[in-house]
């Protein structure tokens, strides 16, 4: 009856019987593991690369009194030293080192994800195309305490991005007509530097202008052309619909001569600024 009553507890079933009660607790030494970095850009000067250290322990399944409901809870108690050591990328050019100690005690009741601290390393941005880079962040046993975790996975890697604190390049890669009349552009950043935040502020940041037969025919800020922000990586293109619900932006049939401009009130700092205007012509079917 014992054996059945507990499987009862166990299942949540057992709501009228004063019998121990089965629970998951901690058992053994917790593994204490440090996470990779976000992947930084200094394309955007001094950022943060942050490591998470955490301890993790496998659960087992015990049995507590009824006087002692509670048993399954621990106290853990975390020193765990860190430092960073250069890679391809390199102190204190391309990173600031940073060596210290993270400490924590905390009590637990059942299995669960320990975490001990984080740590924050700041990056550089500069003017150097030096493409990819990493550096790491070690692990070690701390001092001064008693330290009940063991290091299982000591290493995490930061990678940076080259941005070359490189310049972004803004224009109009494409223009065309698709279904039927309606205006669709495809923006590039044809540079080696992200757009910066400022260029997406929504009363501030850079204006899209479109004219069609010389005419203006609708402007908007680039958060609404990019809201999630492609272009801030280099490289990347975005394809915008323009104004597709708005007839008086609508085109008749027949030629026109379209025109955008990216960045028409120059936010942007580029590294060309002569190219952010496109013209071309298209013909307007009508169905």
């Amino acid at each position: 009856m014992k054996c059945i009553t507990s499987w009862l507890a166990i299942l949540g079933l057992a709501t009228s019987f004063a019998t121990p009660s089965a629970t998951f607790a901690a058992t053994g030494a917790p593994r204490i593991a440090v996470t990779d970095a976000t992947t930084v850009s200094d394309g955007g000067g001094d950022q943060v690369a942050r490591f998470d250290v955490l301890a993790v322990y496998d659960p087992v399944l015990i049995t507590c009194p009824i006087d002692q409901p509670d048993c399954n809870r621990r106290q853990f108690s975390f020193c765990v030293g860190y430092r960073t050591v250069s890679g391809s990328a390199v102190a204190p050019g391309d990173f600031t080192a940073v060596d210290g100690q993270l400490s924590r005690t905390v009590v637990v009741d059942g299995p669960d994800l320990i975490d001990i601290g984080t740590v924050e390393v700041p990056v550089h941005g500069d003017a150097l195309v030096e493409g990819t880079e990493h550096f790491s962040l070690q692990l070690s046993n701390g001092v001064g305490c008693a330290n009940q975790g063991s290091l299982s996975d000591p290493v995490g890697e930061a990678t940076i991005v080259d941005g070359a604190f490189g310049r972004p390049d803004l224009l109009v890669s494409r223009i065309e007509l698709v279904d039927g009349c309606e205006i669709q552009l495809t923006l590039t950043n044809a540079g080696t530097g992200g757009v910066p935040e400022s260029a997406y502020h929504p009363t501030a940041g850079a204006v899209l202008q479109m004219r069609a037969d010389g005419a203006a025919w609708g402007g908007l800020r680039l958060l609404g052309a990019d809201p999630s922000r492609l272009l801030q990586t280099p490289g990347a293109s975005v394809v915008h619909r323009w104004f597709p619900d708005t007839p008086n932006l609508q085109l008749s049939a027949g030629l026109h001569q379209l025109e955008a401009t990216i960045d028409q009130n120059n936010v942007v700092v580029e590294s060309i600024e002569t190219n952010n205007t496109r013209r071309q012509r298209a013909s307007c079917v009508l169905h």
